[in-house]
């Protein structure tokens, strides 16, 4: 699954600098690292400024999770819209 992923290699979250993202934990990473939510149905959303690090937490959890077996998206908000617009103007929306 972490082929499929197609995920940076750089981006691990041992290598994440925690304290760029205000009010994060190791508690609150750990909580997301094993994923409990995915069982629930439920989606997590990372957002702030531009440099802080999301990205790298992003693609560092998502890493995590296909290591433990689960399927993973990770895309860009940019990217997402991208693709949106191209599907409108499709009329594959």
């Amino acid at each position: 699954m972490l082929k499929q992923a197609k995920l940076s290699r750089d981006k691990l979250l041992s290598n994440f600098e925690i304290k760029r993202i205000p009010g994060l934990s190791s508690t609150k990473i750990q909580y997301l690292v094993q994923g409990e939510f995915m069982d629930r149905y439920e989606n997590i959303l990372i957002f702030g400024n531009p440099g802080t690090g999301k990205s790298h937490l992003s693609i560092g959890l998502a890493r995590e999770w296909c290591l433990s077996g689960r399927k993973v998206f990770y895309t860009t908000a940019a990217s997402l819209v991208q693709q949106l617009l191209e599907a409108k103007a499709n009329l594959r929306l």
